[in-house]
């Protein structure tokens, strides 16, 4: 069986294990090199021109912005927060008017009066119950913060999103899922796609920060993390000219989503701008 899968192209890794044709060739293409620097190249962030704050708990919960965000925001839409919404909850208490979306549990852990909380699916496609898109239209709000932890399902509610109502979102903070997935055509045509019209609304990286809990991979020689928080705002609170050590906060700022595991470094991510002059 052995050398079955060894002439097929399998290969032993540094532990003896094997690993089969498909893996050995995402992590050695020279095509899937150039997804993975395209998506560098999208995740690679710009400097905030004020101050980064944390906001909510430290690791999962919680979620870096910066203060100018935080003084511009009028209005939260929040999708996922299981058993933690103090993110939400300290955006309340600034005065932050805020929707809770989330379909695993029955009520919020915190409550607030600036807070409402409903028990539903974020919709795409036509078919689940709740479409931020839809409720972007009707209800008129701006200046908005969308946070999306729906644990693989935010591409789909980007993409579902229009151009038009990404101009009254301010900020985004989302947890990208199942970046290692990028050696599958279909997935990579959704991430690039999604994140390219991120790019072309106006919305630009500002914070990034890696999930521990999940680490990384290996993929076209490039170390990419399968799970990356990020944090995108507007070009005019953002710096374009800038050096290495403006990017330094946005090092500092990472924090571990599992304290017992060790961290992963994305600095090659991080200071990609300044390294690559991109």
């Amino acid at each position: 069986m052995f050398l079955i899968f060894r002439a097929r192209g399998g290969v032993l890794n540094t532990f003896n294990s094997l690993i089969s044709p498909t893996e050995y060739k995402s992590k050695t293409s020279i095509e899937i090199q150039s997804r993975a620097e395209k998506l560098i190249d999208l995740l690679a962030p710009y400097p905030s021109k004020s101050e980064l704050k944390l906001v909510g708990s430290h690791g999962d919960g919680g979620y870096v912005m910066n203060r100018d965000d935080l003084l511009e925001a009028k209005y939260l839409i929040s999708g996922g927060i299981e058993n933690n919404n103090t993110f939400e909850y300290e955006l309340a208490e600034l005065g932050i008017k805020g929707l809770q979306i989330d379909n695993s549990i029955d009520s919020a852990p915190l409550t607030h009066k600036k807070l409402q909380f409903i028990k539903a699916t974020l919709g795409w496609n036509g078919r689940d119950t709740f479409s931020i898109n839809e409720h972007i239209e009707r209800s008129g709000i701006k200046d908005i913060v969308l946070k999306l932890d729906i644990e693989g399902a935010e591409l789909n509610v980007i993409n579902s999103i229009t151009k038009l109502n990404f101009q009254k979102i301010n900020v985004l903070i989302m947890e990208i899922h199942n970046l290692d997935h990028i050696f599958e055509d279909g997935f990579w045509v959704k991430l690039s796609g999604a994140l390219t019209l991120l790019r072309d609304a106006g919305l630009f990286p500002c914070f990034i920060s890696p999930n521990n809990a999940t680490s990384s991979e290996i993929l076209g020689g490039l170390s990419i993390p399968r799970n990356i928080e990020v944090t995108m705002t507007r070009e005019r609170n953002l710096k374009k000219v800038f050096n290495y050590e403006d990017l330094v906060p946005i090092h500092v700022n990472q924090q571990k989503n599992v304290d017992g595991l060790s961290s992963v470094n994305i600095d090659h991510i991080i200071f990609r701008k300044v390294f690559h002059h991109v």
